[in-house]
């Protein structure tokens, strides 16, 4: 138990300020669409 418990601890140190980068874009993109913007598509993926 006690090393599952380490190995969440080491996933969460190496992962956290990522998971926080994305789910702030993912509030402002959210934000902008409650505003009636629609999303667009990634830079360079148009056909």
């Amino acid at each position: 138990m006690k090393e599952a418990f380490q190995f969440l601890i080491k996933l969460h140190k190496r992962f956290n300020d990522r998971r926080k980068t994305l789910l702030n874009f993912r509030y402002k993109l959210q934000s902008r669409i409650d505003d009636g913007k629609k999303p667009g598509f990634l830079a360079g993926k148009k056909v």
